[in-house]
C-alpha cells in the first residue's frame, strides 16, 4: 500500500486541531485541498478516520489508533531527514587532485593549505602522476580534479583556465647558440613531451613530432634539471613554476637561452555531474578565485 507522506502529515495536523480551517492554515494550504487529502487517505485505508458534523470534527476509533501509532514514526522520520540535511550542509569529505609533482608542490599544495584553514573538515589528497594519468584517474572516478595542458574537448569533462605559465628554453651553457630550434637535442618530461612539442611547433609548425630529438626523458623536473646541468649541449623546455627550475636559475646552474619561450595555459579539469558535491563546489570556486590565469 502506497501512502503519501503529506497525507499523513495533514492527518496528524487535523487530528491535533480537530478543525479543518485551522489545520489548513497551519499547513499553509487551502481548506478544500486538505479535505481532498483526508478523503484520499480514508479511501486508501478503506476506513473513516474522522466524524464530521456542522459543529465539530472527531476522531473515529480507527483515527485515534492511527494517530497514536503514526505520531512517533513521523517524528522519528522528521528527525532523520533533519539530520541528513545537517550532514549535507556540513562541508566535509575528501577531495582528490591528480597532477604532476611539480605543479602539485608549487601551486596546488600551498593553495590546499589556505583552503583547509577555511574548511578544516575537508580532507585534500594530492596524487602525483603525469597529466595523461591524471585525466585517466578523473575519468575513472579516482580523482575529483586533474590538471591538463590542453582544454579537454569531452562532454564528460569540464575545463577551466587555471594558470597562465611561461616555459623557457634552458641550458647549462649560457653562451649556447641556437640556429634552429628543430635541430636541437632536448631533455624532457616524456619522449613525446607536450611542452617541447608545442615549443618546437610554435617555430616550425609543419615539423613532424617524430623529428624532434628528445635525447633524455624523466617524469621529474629535478632529474631533467640535473641532466641539463651535466650536459651543456642539451636543452630543455621547462616552466618557471617549478621549484627545481627556480633553484637552478637562481644558482646560475641553468640559463634562459635568448628570448625563446612558450606561453601556455594549464587547465583545471573536473568531471561533469548533475549535482556537484558541496565540498567540490567550494574547492573549485576557491581554486579559480586564487588561480594565476
Amino acid at each position: 500500500m502506497d501512502i503519501n507522506l503529506n497525507f499523513l502529515r495533514s492527518f496528524l495536523e487535523l487530528a491535533e486541531t480537530l478543525n479543518f480551517s485551522q489545520a489548513a492554515k497551519n499547513l499553509s494550504m487551502a481548506q478544500p485541498g486538505l479535505s481532498r487529502q483526508i478523503k484520499q487517505l480514508e479511501e486508501s485505508l478503506q476506513t473513516t478516520l474522522f466524524l464530521r458534523d456542522n459543529k465539530r470534527v472527531r476522531l473515529t476509533q480507527e483515527g485515534q489508533f492511527l494517530k497514536n501509532h503514526i505520531t512517533p514514526l513521523l517524528l522519528g522520520l522528521n528527525e532523520t531527514l533533519g539530520e541528513v540535511k545537517r550532514l549535507s550542509d556540513k562541508i566535509s569529505g575528501r577531495i582528490t587532485i591528480a597532477c604532476p609533482l611539480e605543479i602539485g608542490e608549487f601551486l596546488i599544495s600551498p593553495l590546499a593549505a589556505q583552503f583547509l584553514e577555511i574548511y578544516p573538515d575537508i580532507e585534500v589528497a594530492l596524487r602525483f602522476v603525469s597529466m595523461e594519468q591524471s585525466q585517466k584517474m578523473l575519468l575513472n572516478g579516482e580523482a575529483d580534479f586533474a590538471i591538463g595542458l590542453d582544454f579537454a574537448d569531452q562532454e564528460n569533462i569540464r575545463s577551466y583556465s587555471f594558470v597562465k605559465q611561461k616555459s623557457y628554453l634552458l641550458c647549462s651553457n649560457k653562451d649556447f647558440n641556437v640556429e634552429d630550434v628543430k635541430d636541437l637535442n632536448y631533455a624532457g618530461y616524456h619522449y613525446e613531451d607536450p611542452l617541447i612539442i608545442k615549443f618546437v611547433k610554435s617555430y616550425s609548425p609543419k615539423l613532424s613530432v617524430g623529428n624532434i630529438n628528445i635525447k633524455f626523458s624523466a617524469n621529474s623536473h629535478s632529474a631533467i634539471v640535473d641532466y641539463l646541468i651535466k650536459t651543456p649541449n642539451v636543452v630543455g623546455v621547462l616552466p618557471y613554476y617549478s621549484k627545481p627550475v627556480i633553484k637552478a636559475l637562481d644558482n646560475k646552474e641553468l640559463f634562459m637561452i635568448e628570448d625563446y619561450l612558450l606561453s601556455s595555459d594549464l587547465f583545471l579539469l573536473t568531471s561533469v555531474e548533475e549535482t556537484i558535491p558541496l565540498r567540490k563546489k567550494v574547492f573549485l570556486e576557491f581554486l579559480l578565485k586564487n588561480s594565476l590565469s
